[in-house]
């Protein structure tokens, strides 16, 4: 994380979303009364966050957090996969979790 601000937007979309870090949503504005910045602000930290791969936006306007593969353990892994193969997402794994 590069700052405060950052931290306010990953932590309320993680912990608002599922145990990989997905199905998260939150308005830009709700964010930057959090954060205590405008909304502006938000927008631009979310661009960059997308631009370092830490953020990828979903087409039903979703958020997810790129939480790295080796983050969990192998039976939070293992759960979190059969969760997303139900649900038509690819599994988590090195190549598209790699760590940050």
């Amino acid at each position: 994380m590069a700052d405060a601000v950052e931290r306010v937007i990953l932590t309320n979309i993680a912990e608002s979303g599922d145990g990989a870090g997905c199905d998260c949503y939150h308005s830009h504005g709700r964010l930057a009364r959090l954060a205590c910045v405008t909304p502006e602000i938000i927008r631009q930290k979310f661009r960059d966050l997308e631009q370092r791969g830490i953020l990828r936006v979903h087409s039903d306007r979703s958020w997810e957090v790129m939480i790295p593969a080796d983050f969990f353990s192998a039976v939070q892994l293992d759960d979190i996969n059969h969760q997303r193969i139900r649900s038509g997402q690819p599994p988590i794994g090195p190549r598209n979790r790699p760590p940050l």
